[in-house]
């Protein structure tokens, strides 16, 4: 038989929802996700649910706010470039909100 581990920690949405789908018991730690909420791995950023929590490095939910920073820090910038992926959810997700 087998050593269950206390806690996954894991990294990347992929293996994230792999680990989701395998155990709801086990606590899962994740890291350098996309947006946790738009990719279905947490119900919501202040109550993520379940056994799954962990740390995103942007969100749409921040991604809006990281570029009206970016504009009180160089109100004299006439454009600024967000580079993504188009293909990825988080990025479209991103995107929309920086629009």
């Amino acid at each position: 038989m087998g050593l269950k581990p206390d806690i996954l920690v894991t990294t990347g949405t992929p293996s994230t929802s792999a680990l989701i789908k395998a155990t709801s018991s086990i606590p899962i730690v994740f890291t350098n996700s996309g947006d946790p909420v738009r990719m279905g791995l947490v119900a919501s950023l202040a109550r993520p649910g379940g056994n799954v929590t962990g740390i995103s490095i942007m969100t749409a939910q921040i991604g809006g706010k990281q570029f009206e920073l970016l504009r009180e820090l160089s109100p004299a910038a006439i454009r600024f470039a967000y580079l993504g992926d188009a293909s990825s959810k988080s990025s479209v997700g991103v995107f929309r909100q920086i629009e």
